[in-house]
C-alpha cells in the first residue's frame, strides 16, 4: 500500500496571542483570545495558513540580520486581507465562513488544501448566474452567484464599499 506524503506547515510565532488570535479566527470566538479587537489581524490564519500548525518561540536570535545589525520596523495599520483575483472581477476578499463552509461542504478536503482549490475554482472558467431562490442572499444584501461549470461549484459574492467579499461556496 503506497504511503501518502503529508506535508505540514509550521508557523513560528514570537506571542502566545499571536496563536490564540489564530485559534479564535477558526472557531469564529472572539471572547477566545481576550483581546476580541485582534481578530481582524489573525483572519488570513483561518483562510490563507488554514491547517498551519502555530508554535511560539521566545528565541530573538533570528531578529539579526546577517551583518548583526538590527532588521526594519514593520507598522501594521490595518488587517491583512485574505485575497484572490477573479478574472472580470478584481480582487475579492474571502471571508473565513466562506473557506469554512467550503471546507465544511468537501469532508475529506484538508485544511490546508482547502484555499487552493477554492482558488482554482474562482480563477478557472465560470460563469455569473441567478442563484435559486433557497440559495439566495439576503434582500439587504444581493449577491452575484458565480460557477465553475467544469469542478460544479459556485460562489456567492456580495458587493462591499471598497471590494467584493466571497460570502459561501457549495456544490451545484
Amino acid at each position: 500500500m503506497p504511503s501518502r506524503l503529508v506535508t505540514v506547515l509550521i508557523l513560528t510565532v514570537s506571542a502566545g496571542a499571536i496563536r490564540k488570535v489564530g485559534r479564535a479566527s477558526v472557531a469564529s470566538d472572539p471572547a477566545g483570545t481576550g483581546k476580541p479587537h485582534l481578530l481582524p489581524y489573525g483572519h488570513f490564519l483561518a483562510t490563507r495558513f488554514a491547517g498551519a500548525a502555530i508554535v511560539v518561540s521566545h528565541d530573538t536570535t533570528w531578529l539579526k540580520t546577517p551583518n548583526g545589525t538590527p532588521g526594519e520596523t514593520l507598522t501594521i495599520r490595518q488587517p491583512l486581507r485574505s485575497l484572490l483575483t477573479v478574472p472580470a472581477v478584481g480582487p475579492v476578499e474571502v471571508s473565513a465562513h466562506a473557506l469554512d463552509r467550503f471546507g465544511q461542504r468537501l469532508c475529506q478536503l484538508e485544511p490546508s488544501e482547502r484555499w487552493r482549490l477554492l482558488r482554482r475554482i474562482a480563477t478557472g472558467a465560470r460563469q455569473r448566474v441567478e442563484p435559486p431562490i433557497n440559495h439566495a442572499p439576503a434582500a439587504n444584501r444581493p449577491g452575484e452567484l458565480w460557477v465553475n461549470p467544469d469542478l460544479r461549484w459556485g460562489f456567492v459574492l456580495v458587493r462591499q464599499k471598497t471590494r467584493p467579499v466571497m460570502v459561501t461556496a457549495y456544490a451545484v
